[in-house]
């Protein structure tokens, strides 16, 4: 379990980072959209390198076929964030974008849960959830002040 919880934390602080490098490539590049897909680019690549490195096989393409078309929107998804968070950063700071986005995803985590949507175990919001997300939204507003 500590690992995973290391694991979690280490790949969030790398995010901080990312959007901070993300911010210096936006001043040399000086288009949001371009600096994302250089990034996209540099990360496809990386991608392709570890995978041919590594042992696994590619899945059948019947398989892939039976995937929801759903499922597929998570390279939108991503997409998305990284070109917000590239342009948000200059415009609001670091520590405001992210924990925005932060907040933004405990509300969905929240509202998917809820619902049960995606394939999700249902769980429906308590009072204990509602207030940690108040306590969140307070937080941002003290962090800020």
């Amino acid at each position: 379990m500590w690992l995973y919880i290391l694991t979690a934390i280490g790949s969030g602080s790398l995010i901080a980072f990312q959007a901070g490098a993300n911010k210096t490539l936006l001043s040399y590049v000086g288009n949001p959209l371009w600096t994302t897909t250089i990034l996209f680019g540099i990360g496809f690549i990386f991608l392709l390198v570890v995978t041919f490195c590594s042992s696994m096989e590619f899945p059948p393409i019947k398989q892939l076929g039976l995937a929801p078309y759903w499922s597929y929107g998570g390279g939108i998804i991503v997409a998305s964030y990284l070109l917000s968070i590239t342009f948000l950063v200059p415009r609001i700071g670091l520590s405001m974008a992210l924990f925005l986005v932060i907040a933004g995803q405990i509300l969905g985590a929240l509202l998917i849960e809820h619902w049960g949507l995606i394939g999700v175990a249902k769980q429906p919001i308590n009072i204990s959830k509602a207030l940690g997300v108040l306590m969140m939204v307070i937080g941002i507003y003290l962090a800020k002040k």
